[in-house]
């Protein structure tokens, strides 16, 4: 539902239900909804909140193969809200953790846009 509501646009909402899943006693919803709770405040402009569930997903899921993604969503939420630092900070933890994701590529690129 929460998946549904975020492809329809309809970030808030999303949020909500996403929110209910993550207290999931299923582990995959869990992790699932945990991810895509971060995604739909990202794409409410809720940025800071976005970056919090980020965070809170790589430290619940700090094995999962979404990780490099977390950082890297995590990154654009800072670049965002005009925190160039702490920004250029994840794009570089992305690039040294991850140094053969695609996202890392990316992330050395942003990183040159924030010079």
């Amino acid at each position: 539902a929460g998946k549904k509501l975020f492809e329809e646009g309809r970030y808030e909402e999303a949020a909500e239900v996403l929110r209910g899943a993550v207290k999931s006693r299923k582990a995959e919803d869990a992790r699932k909804a945990q991810f895509l709770l971060g995604e739909s405040l990202f794409a409410g402009k809720e940025y800071a909140s976005a970056a919090l569930e980020f965070s809170e997903y790589r430290k619940k899921y700090s094995k999962d193969s979404l990780v490099p993604n977390a950082i890297y969503r995590q990154a654009n939420a800072f670049r965002s809200m005009g925190k160039a630092k702490e920004a250029k900070l994840f794009y570089q933890e992305l690039i040294e953790k991850f140094p053969k994701n695609s996202l890392a590529a990316k992330a050395k690129v942003e990183t040159k846009k924030l010079k």
